[in-house]
């Protein structure tokens, strides 16, 4: 994908984003990305909770993507409703590879 391809993707995952916001206004403060073929996981926390993040969100998913793919290797980034999740295929090491965004705060215990 070029850098244009991916900002459009982004703006469909902000758009899911904004569909996980709650009925208070309040979205979900952490998130998976899981790349489980290489053992790549990346926990997001929205340490302003209750402000709407949304470009704060994008913006690091970007440098994410950008750092640990970059752009000519990020192949779609695609919004499956059915799972509420955000599938990003990428080559690594020639090879395609798959990894998932998806809302975590059942996954995550505070004490």
């Amino acid at each position: 994908m070029t850098n244009m391809e991916i900002n459009n993707a982004l703006e469909k995952v902000k758009d899911w984003y904004h569909s996980l916001i709650d009925e208070d206004g309040v979205p979900p403060q952490y998130f998976m990305f899981l790349e489980r073929e290489h053992n790549y996981y990346t926990l997001f926390v929205d340490t302003k909770t209750n402000l709407n993040c949304d470009d704060a969100f994008i913006r690091e998913l970007k440098d994410l993507l950008m750092n640990w793919y970059a752009d000519k290797d990020v192949r779609a980034i695609d919004v499956d409703q059915a799972s509420s999740a955000i599938e990003i295929w990428a080559m690594w090491d020639n090879e395609p590879t798959v990894a998932y965004l998806f809302p975590y705060d059942k996954g995550v215990i505070e004490y």
